[in-house]
């Protein structure tokens, strides 16, 4: 069956349901009113009818598809009325079907689209809340960091636990130096020895290091006493004179 034209009726619009049934062109028609395919072969079927009657099939297949009216005329209703409604009825449930799968395409892509838009707002608020999160561990951060470095000024600044500042060592008296040589089993010519002894060289161990703990040297003072009163070995005139002989 070759076409030959598009008959417009009102306006072209997609229609109703794809369902192939009598009942939706109906629907259709009332509703929707498109246009519909009008082919070579019913023009040339119909030129082999007498006028009047071609006039009234031609007629009643406008007013069919405008308004959805069967012919009363059964003159019309069983001539080739009938074939061109059937053909009208499914080019017509073709055309819905094309619509609505086309209006189901434009609901996905609309549907997927507005799914990327949801998902990319969702993303670029998390992505500041992970900022602002991490701004706020940093700040957190800084935070500690200068605490634990306060903390660490603080703490070496402060003396530690389990050791004592050792005090100024104060020159002793002489008195208190006896008292403390007669404990140590030593005499008082003892605690003048170590007294001028140390007075002299201004209290100091080797000849170079501050005394710190003058009873510590005292003690070593009086466990060398014998070495400290040795008298020195020096010869006599005697021995001088032999020598230099």
């Amino acid at each position: 069956m070759t076409e030959v034209e598009k008959v417009p009726a009102t306006r072209s619009e997609c229609a109703g349901t794809p369902a192939i049934n009598r009942r939706t062109v109906e629907d259709m028609q009332q509703k929707e009113k498109p246009n519909f395919l009008y082919y070579t072969d019913w023009a040339e079927q119909l030129l082999t009818f007498p006028a009047d009657l071609r006039l009234k099939i031609d007629d009643a297949v406008k007013r069919y598809v405008l308004y959805g009216e069967e012919p009363t005329d059964r003159e019309v209703l069983y001539s080739m009325f009938g074939l061109m409604r059937t053909q009208i009825d499914r080019d017509r449930a073709k055309y819905a079907d094309v619509c609505n799968k086309n209006s189901e395409n434009a609901n996905k892509r609309w549907r997927t689209e507005r799914m990327r838009s949801h998902t990319s707002g969702c993303g670029r608020i998390r992505s500041n809340a992970v900022d602002a999160d991490n701004d706020n561990d940093n700040d957190n951060d800084d935070e500690n960091i200068k605490k634990l470095s306060n903390e660490s000024k603080e703490s070496a600044d402060k003396p530690r636990r389990g050791t004592t500042k050792r005090a100024a060592f104060v020159v002793p008296a002489l008195e208190i130096v006896k008292d403390y040589f007669s404990k140590i089993h030593g005499t008082d010519t003892d605690a003048e020895s170590f007294y001028d002894h140390f007075e002299a060289n201004g209290w100091q161990v080797s000849g170079k290091s501050p005394m710190k703990n003058w009873q510590a040297a005292a003690r070593n003072w009086i466990r060398r006493k014998s070495e400290f009163n040795k008298p020195a070995n020096t010869p006599n005139h005697e021995t001088r004179k032999y020598n230099f002989l």
